[in-house]
């Protein structure tokens, strides 16, 4: 599904940018296991948390995503399988078919609003900042930026379903730290 204003440029680089929505936040986790074993628990926690509230709300509230409006309008299919939309111009311009068999076997197309692929790099920036890790952080929220664009650009993601995923990071990691704040106290 390819946007009439998109570039090879801008295909290629939104693909690499959502391929990092996995191996950045597991090889921070790898870091911080090594490095301090109380931040790599409370990472892990953060992230089940937010996992967590982020089900919840997609599977109370279902929204389809742009590609699917785009190819079907408003009506309710059921058992709609899953779709690479621009992603699929990465994958012809590698002649490969990396995003094909990901979205191949997606379990729930209307599983976008939040967006968790939006909420996994806060937390990374959060406990890099909170780690102090210095230059490494810009590179953080370079991923974090290219993720949220990548989201939009390749009609995954509406912009609310980003903030949504902002916002649902944002609330996780709030209340996950006064969770532990409060069992700290009793």
């Amino acid at each position: 599904m390819k946007n009439g204003n998109s570039t090879a440029f801008l295909d290629v680089l939104t693909g690499f940018f959502y391929l990092m929505w996995v191996p950045v936040p597991l090889a921070f986790a790898t870091y911080l296991f090594f490095k301090n074993k109380e931040q790599f628990v409370r990472f892990s926690l953060t992230f089940v948390w937010v996992n967590l509230l982020g089900f919840v709300l997609y599977y109370a509230f279902p929204a389809a995503p742009p590609w699917y409006v785009q190819e079907h309008g408003f009506e309710f299919i059921a058992k709609t399988a899953g779709n690479t939309a621009g992603l699929a111009c990465f994958d012809h311009y590698f002649n490969i078919t990396l995003f094909h068999g990901i979205y191949s076997k997606g379990s729930n197309v209307f599983a976008t609003m939040p967006s968790l692929h939006s909420s996994y790099p806060v937390i990374v920036v959060y406990y890099g900042l909170k780690n102090r890790l210095g230059k490494i952080n810009i590179f953080f929220v370079t991923i974090m930026l290219g993720i949220w664009f990548s989201a939009v650009y390749t009609s995954h993601h509406y912009t609310l379903d980003v903030l949504a995923g902002l916002s649902c990071a944002i609330l996780g990691i709030i209340s996950f730290n006064y969770l532990m704040l409060f069992n700290a106290q009793y």
